[in-house]
Parts: C-alpha cells; sequence; structure tokens
C-alpha cells in the first residue's frame, strides 16, 4: 500500500483495507464455510460489541491509517436494516479517516437486496455492491440452500 505524509503533524499514516464480518443469514447454505448463524436473538450485541472494537481499534491506529477500502461481508450483510448499516458506517467514519476515493462494499444476497437497501447503500457512500449470484439455474440455486431464485438474482443485478 502506498504511505502518505502529512506535513503539519508528521504522522505517516498508511492506507489499509477494513473488513467486517455480519456473521447473520437466513438459511445457511450448503457449501458455506464461514462463519454465520441463523439466529437473530443476539443481533443488537453484536453490533454493540462491534463498534465497540471499532472505538478500541480507532484509539491504536487512527492517526496512523486511511481506510482505503471497506467491505462488509459475511454472512449475509443485506439481512440487517438499514439503521443497522448505517450505524456501521457512522462508527467508522467518525473514528477514522476514509479516503474520499474509498472502495465501499457491502455483500448481498439477492433475496435481501431490496431497492430501499439499495438506495440507501448509495446515499451512505457505499460503491460497490458484492452481489451473491452462484447460478442462475434454480435447480442448483435450490440444492445450494439459496434464498432467492433465478428471477430475483437477474433483477437485483
Amino acid at each position: 500500500m502506498q504511505h502518505l505524509l502529512f506535513l503539519n503533524d508528521r504522522i505517516e499514516q498508511k492506507q489499509i483495507a477494513c473488513y467486517i464480518h455480519i456473521p447473520f443469514c437466513i438459511k445457511k447454505c450448503l457449501y458455506c464455510d464461514f462463519y454465520s448463524i441463523t439466529n437473530l436473538a443476539q443481533k443488537n450485541f453484536f453490533l454493540s460489541a462491534l463498534c465497540k472494537e471499532i472505538d478500541n481499534y480507532s484509539k491504536l491506529y487512527s492517526e496512523k491509517v486511511i481506510l482505503s477500502s471497506i467491505f462488509i461481508g459475511g454472512g449475509t450483510p443485506s439481512i440487517l436494516p438499514n439503521k443497522d448499516i448505517q450505524t456501521i458506517f457512522n462508527k467508522l467514519k467518525n473514528r477514522f479517516v476514509v479516503d474520499k476515493d474509498a472502495e465501499v462494499t457491502i455483500e448481498v444476497n439477492p433475496g435481501t437486496a431490496l431497492k430501499n437497501k439499495l438506495n440507501k447503500y448509495f446515499e451512505l457512500g457505499i460503491n460497490r455492491i458484492s452481489i451473491g449470484v452462484q447460478s442462475f439455474n434454480n435447480k442448483d440455486l435450490t440444492f445450494l440452500s439459496r434464498i432467492h431464485n433465478s428471477k430475483q438474482a437477474i433483477k437485483t443485478i
């Protein structure tokens, strides 16, 4: 990564990437090896802990780094309500410097990627969507335990 030097405070800042894992899914897919759970009962506890972790890391690194990439993956981040995604992004933006040209990505499942969510993501500064489309064949999607069908995948794209 490129190093930047700010002459006014003489702090060398590295451009880094930030990955945040959202472990919640509606249904666990047959092929998935990523950590995920289908019980959303602990969602608020998780979000609170995530915000505290962002706070803790910012104390150690916020003056040393610029976020040049943010990737919200999972699980299924798009399972979360817009207000929860906004909370995560507000916390990151309040605690870290985010490069004005940062690539900001969120993973979505076509079964949870509603138009109002996608519009809100754009308003939050998300400029890249990673759409989980493993197939356009409905039999394959059923076999893989996906919650969407090919029509939903095409509509999302």
